[in-house]
């Protein structure tokens, strides 16, 4: 048996798809929020863990609970203003 829709049917019933699955893609771990620990920097920064402590005085961090944090959005901020400065002083 093959059932006929009317295209506003099909409308509706793609806009409601939508609708639900609209949060599962808008949660990409919203990477405002995203928040490292030193092994996770590490590896996000495909670094040694040893290079993270190494040059924590270099990156933005916080402390909570007494443990290193770091904001992706603020590490990814400050790769993009070294990069730029690198880039800069390459063409002096």
């Amino acid at each position: 048996m093959k059932t006929i829709l009317d295209q506003e049917d099909v409308e509706l019933i793609a806009r409601r798809v939508v609708e639900m699955i609209k949060p599962l893609l808008s949660n990409k771990e919203d990477s405002e929020n995203v928040i490292f620990s030193v092994e996770e920097l590490a590896e996000y920064l495909r670094v040694s863990v040893k290079w993270v402590y190494d040059h924590v005085c270099e990156l933005p961090h916080f402390k909570l609970g007494g443990l290193l944090r770091f904001r992706k959005q603020e590490i990814d901020s400050a790769i993009e203003k070294l990069v730029l400065k690198m880039r800069l002083n390459k063409g002096s």
